[in-house]
């Protein structure tokens, strides 16, 4: 059986000062912003001053992994902008939902978005196990198939292959087949 690590993700201590502070200035007239750029910053032939974010929407969100044990998810496309979240988990997948230069906009199992610079993302597809209770992970997509072994939710395996209605995971120490209604980071209609 795999042990499912409790902490995928960690609010980021520091955001209750910075709301403090966005609170306090807010009092004193100055605005923070999170969802603005500089116009030397965005790309194209832009009038100066203040520009809305240029983010390029993606014709579908595809899925992409976690390449590292420590991610950081920002609240805007740059270092400038506060850590949102910490992810804890090499191979988490997330969903692409735009990309601005060499940041992209993600959305994680649990709903939350935010931007994470492309280096720290992987094209190797992750999945999580998501429900409640142990899935089963079998020997082949049968649903019919021997049960190999169970696994926790919140693991997480590479997707090697997909079927009608189940996904091939590896997860490293064992490989097998989990109905799709059990893991997130594959589409419902998706072929891999």
């Amino acid at each position: 059986m795999f042990e499912t690590r409790l902490e995928q993700k960690t609010k980021n201590p520091s955001l209750a000062i910075l709301y403090v502070a966005m609170f306090l200035g807010a009092l004193s007239g100055v605005f923070f912003s999170t969802t603005r750029i500089l116009a030397s910053e965005a790309p194209g032939n832009v009038e100066p001053g203040e520009v809305e974010l240029a983010e390029v929407e993606m014709e579908r969100p595809r899925f992409v992994s976690l390449r590292s044990d420590l991610v950081n998810m920002r609240e805007g496309p740059s270092t400038k902008h506060s850590v949102k979240w910490v992810y804890h988990r090499e191979g988490l997948p997330m969903q692409v939902l735009a990309e601005y230069d060499v940041w992209r906009r993600v959305r994680d199992q649990d709903g939350e978005i935010g931007w994470i610079h492309v280096s720290l993302l992987a094209n190797e597809r992750g999945a999580v196990v998501v429900g409640s209770g142990h899935a089963a992970v079998r020997a082949d997509e049968s649903v019919d198939a021997p049960i190999i072994a169970q696994v926790e939710p919140g693991v997480v395996g590479r997707v090697v292959s997909c079927g009608t209605n189940s996904c091939r995971l590896d997860f490293s120490e064992l490989e097998g087949w989990i109905e799709r209604t059990r893991i997130w980071g594959v589409y419902a209609d998706e072929q891999l």
